[in-house]
Parts: structure tokens; C-alpha cells; sequence
């Protein structure tokens, strides 16, 4: 039948997406290679209140970083409304092919911003983010950039709980080391849960773009904040010499709070302390101890 709004011929009450991608995003599967989104033409015309993107549809893939498919894993999205508010929504599953594909309500459409977290449950497997290009097609944005997740190490030094009150270090195979104190965890199963592992800069997760000049990224597990934060060492392989100070970067997750209250959003990369090099280490400096477990980067101090 013919659309009133739009005069194109529909059959039935739901829609194949077969929209074009714009030339630039040619890299990976085509949009006929990838899951259909039974979309009808009203969920794909936009508001005509919506004066930001509007977005029906999000569909992707989640990888590991030799290109397999992840299956048995989640990705979130937490959206910016046209009203600036944030909102999360609940977890969708991954499926064959290492495929997402979600339908947003309607009243969450009209959106200025989509940030991605993908995670694989029960594994030694890196959280990430991306917070991806707003080119919406007809109503569905294709997120063209795989979402990678690395297996990360579990550690080679991990003192008993004993005293939760009593901080002790924990190191990992690499040489990266953290100092921290299980009851200061949000939750109580991650000190004996923790993990992290280096990450090349090769294969980093889009949100690296926002840090010129990176030097090492490590990619911490499982998500938690903790109050007070941790101290960590981390391996300088890069021939900065002792006594350089460098930045540190952190990527907001589910909730990170800086010790000043301030609130880094959801897949967010920005500095948040400051380091040192001594001893072949970048060590945090007193007062920049690490709040959350997720993504941490160093650069040279500018």
C-alpha cells in the first residue's frame, strides 16, 4: 500500500531496513548483510516536534579483537535526549553473529547522542564504549565500527581477603599493579573478581579519538567505583624519562564519580588525575587515585 506521509510502497505492516549507507562507512558488512529491523513506516518517520535525530532502530556487531563473533554478551544503551536528560536503557542481548538489534520506544526516538556499552558476563572480558557517528538512515543508525572486547589477565598476586579494611597490592602478569581495599569497592564480589590487561592502541575502542597523543591504555574489570579510589602502577614502555609527568584518562561508566562529585557520563574519555614515572612505572599521584574500574590511558603531561 501507498504511505501518505512518504509515497513509498509498503507490503505489509513492517519494513525490511534496506537504507544505503553514506559512502564513508562502506567498511564491514553492507546493511543487506546485517539483521532486518521490522521497523513500519510511522516508526521511521520522524516527530515533527523532533528538531534532533531521530533514531527508531540501532543495530551492530560485537567482536573479539581477531574478528569472531562475541555471542553469550549484552550491550546497553544510554541515550541524550532532545531535552538533554540521559537515560539508559535495559540491556539487550547479543545474537547470532554477534549481532544487536534494538527497537526504542517511541518516546526515546528524538535523540541528540548514543552511547554503546558492550560486555560479556562471567569472563575475564573488557567492558567497552562508543559513542557513535549520528548518521541515522530513514530512522536506524547503523553502527558501523565493530564493538571489540579483550580477554583480559587475572592476576598473579592476589592476597586473601582477610581484613577488607586493609589495602594490599594485586598485580597481574604484565606488570600492572593496583593497590586497593576490598570494602572500599561498590560491590563486594569485585575484589575477588578483578582483572586488567593492556590494550594496543592499534586496536582501541572509538573512544580513544578524544586523547591526541596516547601513550598506554589499559582496559580494568569488572565495573565498579570505589570510594575512596586506588593507587596504580602502570608499566612505561614507552622511554619517558623518570620523573615525567603525564596525564591520566578514564572513561566514564555506568557511574563514575570524581572525588569532587563530578559525574563522568557513560562512555565519556577525559583526564581525571595526574601521574608520575618512577621506577619504570606511571604511579598515580597523590590525590589522583583511580575511581572506577573500566578504561584507564596516559599521555604525556601538556
Amino acid at each position: 500500500m501507498k504511505n501518505a506521509k512518504t509515497g513509498w510502497l509498503v507490503h505489509g505492516l513492517s519494513v525490511v531496513i534496506m537504507a544505503l549507507a553514506p559512502g564513508c562507512m562502506s567498511a564491514g558488512p553492507s546493511v543487506s548483510d546485517r539483521p532486518p529491523l521490522e521497523l513500519t513506516i510511522d516508526d521511521r518517520m520522524p516527530q515533527e516536534a523532533c528538531s534532533a535525530h531521530w533514531v527508531a532502530g540501532v543495530r551492530g556487531r560485537v567482536v573479539d579483537p581477531g574478528g569472531a563473533p562475541i555471542t553469550e554478551g549484552i550491550v546497553q544503551m544510554c541515550l541524550r535526549l532532545e531535552n538533554g536528560s540521559q537515560l539508559c536503557q535495559s540491556p539487550a542481548h547479543l545474537g547470532e553473529g554477534g549481532w544487536y538489534t534494538v527497537v526504542l520506544p517511541e518516546e526515546t526516538r528524538c535523540v541528540q547522542q548514543v552511547t554503546l556499552r558492550a560486555s560479556q558476563l562471567h569472563r575475564p572480558i573488557s567492558t567497552t564504549f562508543c559513542r557513535t557517528p549520528m548518521e541515522p538512515v530513514f530512522g536506524v543508525l547503523d553502527v558501523w565500527e565493530d564493538l571489540v572486547l579483550h580477554e583480559l589477565e587475572t592476576p598473579t598476586d592476589h592476597p586473601p581477603m582477610g581484613d577488607a579494611n586493609q589495602a594490599r597490592t594485586v598485580s597481574f602478569p604484565s606488570g600492572f599493579e593496583m593497590e586497593v581495599r576490598p570494602d572500599a569497592f561498590e560491590f563486594p564480589t569485585t575484589y575477588d573478581e578483578l582483572t586488567a590487561g593492556p590494550v594496543s592502541l592499534d586496536e582501541a575502542p572509538c573512544f580513544v579519538d578524544a586523547a591526541d597523543g596516547l601513550l598506554g591504555l589499559w582496559a580494568l574489570g569488572p565495573e565498579s567505583g570505589s570510594t575512596p579510589g586506588f593507587a596504580v602502577a602502570i608499566p612505561e614502555t614507552t622511554g619517558l624519562p623518570e620523573g615525567t609527568s603525564v596525564e591520566l584518562w578514564i572513561v566514564g561508566g555506568t557511574y563514575t564519580r570524581l572525588p569532587d562529585g563530578e559525574v563522568i557520563e557513560e562512555g565519556d574519555f577525559r583526564p581525571y588525575g595526574t601521574g608520575t614515572v618512577r621506577d619504570g612505572f606511571v604511579r598515580t599521584d597523590p590525590g589522583s587515585e583511580l575511581p572506577y574500574l573500566s578504561w584507564l590511558g596516559y599521555r604525556a603531561a601538556r
